[in-house]
């Protein structure tokens, strides 16, 4: 299993602030698509405890990742699986031993991320075009090294582009939103 920290700062766009910032970075031509599965317990355990739980498909690759909430960061838990797996987990459901919690979790919600990434200060910037049943939205991730230099980053980047702060749930609680979760 690999472990990593994630330090990200999000807002929502519009989809005109959006489609300015790619071509602003010009990145018309660089934008890749991902596939969000997330899952849960029937009775939302994961969801209740502010873990984040999900399958990505992405360049071919499929990997499952947890999301644990850690000081001012989120931790996060990754496996590799093979397409099998990953379409099997997906159908049937699966086991959360592996990342030591005794509970049997089901597909509940997906996202399909247009995604563009751009090197910016000390971290990157994402911007993501979110579909989600039958709802569309725009936002921008900044994931930095250190969470005090990265707001300042992130705040003057927003200001920098004229682009106004509107708070964002994470991707996988507006998925559940959209679906009356």
């Amino acid at each position: 299993m690999k472990s990593s920290i994630e330090i990200e700062f999000k807002t929502l766009l519009s989809e005109e602030e959006y489609s300015r910032m790619i071509k602003k970075f010009e990145l018309e031509d660089n934008i890749f698509t991902q596939e969000n599965y997330y899952f849960d317990t029937d009775d939302f355990y994961i969801r209740n405890n502010r873990l984040g739980l999900r399958i990505r498909h992405k360049n071919n690759t499929w990997k499952v990742t947890m999301k644990k909430p850690c000081d001012d960061y989120l931790c996060e838990y990754s496996i590799i699986l093979s397409e099998d797996e990953a379409l099997k987990y997906i159908k049937n459901g699966f086991s959360l031993k592996d990342f030591g919690y005794d509970l049997l979790v089901s597909f509940k919600a997906k996202n399909v991320t247009e995604r563009a990434i751009v090197s910016y200060k000390n971290g990157n910037l994402f911007f993501d075009k979110c579909t989600y049943n039958g709802i569309v939205d725009y936002e921008i991730e900044y994931e930095a090294d250190d969470s005090n230099r990265g707001i300042d980053d992130f705040k003057n980047f927003l200001k920098d582009n004229h682009i106004t702060y509107s708070p964002s749930f994470h991707k996988e609680e507006r998925a559940f939103r959209s679906l009356g979760l």
